[in-house]
């Protein structure tokens, strides 16, 4: 039995070292084979990574860079850094916080906020007349969206969130639909820590 048990070990280690050496070689020759093998960026595995101090998680590929930015900003908040997601910005209630508690307040400060790069006397004027290109509610919040010739080529994106009855606004600045639909993905996957 215990002979049994060794030969069948002597057996699996010569597999996998036959199964690496296959790999490396596909690597190597630059085949399919390696493509297949190596996990695309899209592929990469997810999994719940707490965000900070601010007792909350989401899903977030190894490697990703969690910067909690409550200090300095003086209310709840975290910046996001993954390879598959762009630069995210997540922040909660607070004195200091410009997350604002109704959709119309919302609304006002987020075409503020898309425009925040442009000269005073442009901004002001652009702010009269924009408003989100996208507005849907969800079951616990809502999904702002907006694109406007004033910001270039960049989609502003905002997702409300509620957590124990606070808001929390989850968002950033992208250049395509493929990225709104990452970031998306990635603010509906916030949740309380467990």
């Amino acid at each position: 039995m215990r002979l049994t048990g060794i030969v069948f070990m002597i057996i699996a280690a010569s597999f996998a070292s036959a199964c690496k050496k296959s790999e490396d070689k596909a690597a190597s020759t630059g085949s399919d084979e390696a493509v297949a093998a190596k996990p695309t960026d899209q592929a990469a595995k997810l999994s719940y990574k707490k965000l900070g101090s601010l007792g909350l998680e989401a899903e977030l590929p190894d490697g990703a860079d969690i910067q909690d930015t409550t200090k300095g900003a003086g209310y709840p908040s975290a910046t996001i850094y993954a390879a598959t997601l762009p630069t995210t910005f997540l922040s909660g209630p607070g004195e200091m916080s410009d997350v604002k508690p109704t959709l119309e307040d919302s609304k006002a400060r987020f075409v503020k906020d898309a425009l925040m790069n442009l000269d005073s006397d442009k901004r002001d004027a652009a702010e009269a007349h924009l408003k989100p290109t996208r507005e849907e509610k969800t079951a616990d919040g809502w999904i702002l969206e907006m694109s406007a010739a004033e910001m270039g080529d960049t989609i502003a994106v905002s997702v409300r969130r509620t957590f124990d009855g606070k808001p929390w606004d989850c968002g950033s600045r992208v250049k395509s639909k493929d990225e709104v639909a990452q970031l998306e993905k990635f603010c509906k996957s916030v949740r309380v820590a467990k």
